[in-house]
């Protein structure tokens, strides 16, 4: 990962030192809330620990139920001393607007299902199908390509008609690739016939979805605002993605038979597309786009901040 980013972010800093230019705004003289950061922190760590290991020690042992008491108290201890602190690390005053609310709830709940897919489905090319590394990663390099093709159409069908119309459609797409992969899948390798069909859906419904949900969290705040609000954009989806990977391990245990790994990786892909389509029913509550910058209702340019980013399995 180090020799594919240290070039990547080389080319960056050089073309950007060409192009861009440099502003500055005046700096607080207050320090940032580093308390903030451990209590979200703590509150992040308690709920995933429980999550993950609740199967080895117990659900009913001490230590999870410490966690799942642990995290919701620490949480709003965050939540108060960010409502009070004037340099917070979640900014309250942003969910005020209610597409910024609802898109983060979104991408969320979404990051849940597409982050257990993610690692799940490499796990079950792994373990169950025995495909070694290379060969796993080549079975999932037409998700990610396909990502890349539909993200920037998404953004621009989005700028036409709306976040809404766009992320319900791909919540469903995306589900519907995890129903194919649940109920399609079987132990013996399938590539063509069965697993690049679900690659390919899966791709397509990140593609309109990931992309969108970035510019609708940011579609209704003011130009100033748009990096604070990405980034806690982004934290959500680090945030429903912690969560997702714990409940991964929650869900597939430690099968001892090739039929009870398959059967845990089909109740994996089977919440994973449950949490798409609870994604996309959140999606509706998204209100017409009042964009607070001179574009359409969802620029291109913030609609395909990171087309290929996510990936597909």
């Amino acid at each position: 990962m180090f020799f594919v980013n240290l070039p990547v972010g080389l080319v960056a800093w050089l073309g950007g030192r060409r192009v861009l230019v440099e502003t500055r705004e005046a700096t607080s003289q207050v320090s940032p809330d580093y308390a903030g950061v451990v209590l979200l922190v703590g509150a992040l760590a308690a709920l995933v620990l429980a999550i993950s290991e609740g199967s080895a020690w117990g659900w009913g042992s001490g230590r999870v139920v410490a966690g799942f008491v642990l995290a919701p108290v620490v949480g709003a201890l965050f939540l108060y001393r960010s409502a009070r602190h004037p340099e917070p690390v979640l900014d309250l005053s942003l969910f005020t607007a209610r597409s910024f609310s609802v898109a983060n709830a979104a991408a969320l709940i979404y990051a849940m299902g597409f982050f257990a897919m993610l690692l799940g489905n490499v796990l079950f090319l792994t373990s169950v199908w025995h495909y070694s590394i290379l060969e796993a990663g080549l079975a999932i390099t037409p998700g990610p390509l396909v990502v890349a093709a539909v993200s920037g159409p998404a953004g621009r069908l989005a700028g036409r008609v709306g976040y809404r119309a766009v992320l319900v459609a791909g919540s469903a797409v995306f589900a519907g690739g995890l129903v194919w992969y649940a109920t399609r899948i079987g132990l013996h390798p399938a590539y063509v016939d069965r697993w690049l069909p679900a690659t390919l859906l899966t791709g397509c419904g990140i593609g309109l979805t990931f992309p969108v949900l970035s510019a609708a969290a940011v579609s209704s705040l003011p130009g100033h605002r748009f990096a604070v609000g990405s980034a806690v954009n982004q934290t959500a989806r680090q945030i429903g993605g912690s969560l997702g990977i714990a409940l991964l391990v929650a869900i597939l245990g430690t099968p001892t038979t090739a039929s009870a790994a398959l059967t845990g990786f089909r109740h994996l892909w089977l919440f994973a597309g449950t949490m798409a389509a609870l994604s996309g029913v959140v999606s509706i509550l998204l209100g017409a786009p009042r964009p607070a910058y001179g574009g359409g209702p969802a620029s291109p340019l913030v609609a395909v901040t990171e087309p290929a980013a996510a990936g597909a399995g």
